[in-house]
């Protein structure tokens, strides 16, 4: 690898033959040591996590890496924000990078967002360290957490997709986006420019972060997730009923005489984390519901879904949790017309489960049943199974568990990751 120095002109960066290590345009007003420590990072980290040799820039401070940006990806550190795909051209990826985002902990209401980011961001790591596995993490400037794991041969986009959506199930602040894009999917790596002026900094040791890219998650690693997140895989599956199994299931009637539906395996904790998010900020896509109506219907029906009772809807908007789903009831002109119309749409859910369902909005993928792994499964839920394609490279008790927390105890101002 290339060494690190400074310049004629003072400016860090990758030494090479007549390199003037031109300023980064984002990095005015930071130490050369800082940038150094970036560059370093990058060099080691980003080759090693993107997926197709290539690396997408971002012109408005890291809002949006469009592909016209799109460049050929190294190890010199680029001027401005980058982030490096996730997925290969096939589909594939050996990276699972959960992104813990503050402006998530914000929308759910943390009183202290940095704080929630953190916790969540640990937990991840303790439970990647209990299933025998290692990865590592870094900070953006306004708190936002990265947590990567790095797997011994690629996993195919629907398996990765489904472990995705339930750690975005378990954990509030974790983002599932950068895993749901199989063509787009991109993550910031350590050392690249941020936004607000700052880089993203590893918060694991480099010695631990060499071990992990040297020794990959073997098989015996991602059963052992599979295993943890098996109550989230479940959820998700149970979301993603058809039509016709909704419709030969019994209803039964509350004390209230509103009916809802049991579910065997009794009532799910959560929503799906997109309509976790509509409830909570009452913020969503238009590609995919036409109105605030249309947004609050497709609540209730996960509601339903899930085997509450209209009863635990009200509560969930009576305690502040849903203030995003109170708005779409604010103009109704008092608490017993709201009610009302909330009983509606409720009554009315036989006709919107089915269209939800029909159009599988919740999850909008298959269910977690790839390959010989997915046969076993359907066959045994608790049985352990090997990943297809895997080779050695399993975790053992010895390595060193993920970092992810800062050593460092400086504020951190709340804002997007």
């Amino acid at each position: 690898m290339p060494k690190f120095g400074v310049s004629n002109t003072g400016e860090t960066g990758i030494a090479v033959t007549d390199n003037l290590i031109p300023r980064p345009r984002h990095g005015e007003g930071y130490s050369g040591e800082g940038t150094l420590k970036a560059n370093e990072e990058w060099a080691l980290c980003a080759p090693a996590l993107g997926a197709r040799g290539r690396v997408r820039l971002s012109h408005d401070g890291g809002r949006n890496y469009p592909r016209h940006l799109e460049r050929e990806l190294t190890v010199r550190l680029p001027l401005s924000p980058a982030a490096v795909y996730v997925y290969d051209t096939s589909g594939h990826t050996r990276l699972l990078a959960a992104d813990f985002d503050i402006s998530r902990a914000v929308r759910r209401g943390a009183q202290d967002p940095y704080a929630a980011v953190a916790a969540d961001a640990a937990d991840f790591a303790a439970l990647v360290h209990a299933c025998g596995g290692r990865g590592f993490g870094d900070i953006s400037p306004n708190g936002g957490r990265h947590g990567y794991v790095l797997w011994a041969a690629p996993l195919p986009y629907r398996e990765m997709r489904q472990i995705a959506l339930a750690l975005a199930r378990r954990y509030p602040t974790l983002d599932p986006q950068p895993m749901l894009g199989s063509t787009d999917g991109v993550i910031r790596p350590p050392g690249s420019w941020h936004r607000s002026r700052g880089h993203q900094k590893l918060t694991t040791p480099l010695v631990h972060v060499r071990q992990v890219l040297a020794n990959p998650c073997g098989p015996d690693v991602w059963s052992a997730l599979i295993d943890a997140l098996m109550p989230e895989l479940e959820a998700i599956e149970a979301e993603q009923e058809t039509p016709v199994s909704m419709a030969a299931a019994v209803w039964q009637m509350d004390e209230q005489h509103d009916r809802w539906l049991p579910r065997a395996g009794g009532p799910l904790p959560r929503l799906s984390p997109r309509l976790e998010e509509i409830a909570a900020s009452g913020k969503f896509d238009q590609r995919d519901y036409a109105s605030p109506s249309e947004a609050r219907q497709a609540v209730v029906a996960g509601a339903v879904a899930c085997g509450w009772q209209l009863a635990d809807v009200s509560a969930r908007l009576a305690g502040g949790d849903w203030s995003g789903m109170a708005s779409f009831y604010a103009r109704y002109k008092d608490d017993r017309t709201r009610a009302e119309r909330l009983r509606a749409d409720w009554n009315a859910i036989a006709w919107v489960t089915g269209r939800e369902f029909g159009r599988d909005v919740h999850t909008r993928g298959r269910t977690h049943s790839g390959g010989e792994q997915g046969r076993a499964r359907r066959a045994s839920p608790h049985r352990r199974t090997r990943a297809p394609g895997h080779g050695r490279g399993d975790g053992t008790s010895a390595d060193p568990p993920l970092e992810f927390r800062d050593e460092s105890s400086r504020e951190v101002p709340v804002g997007r990751t």
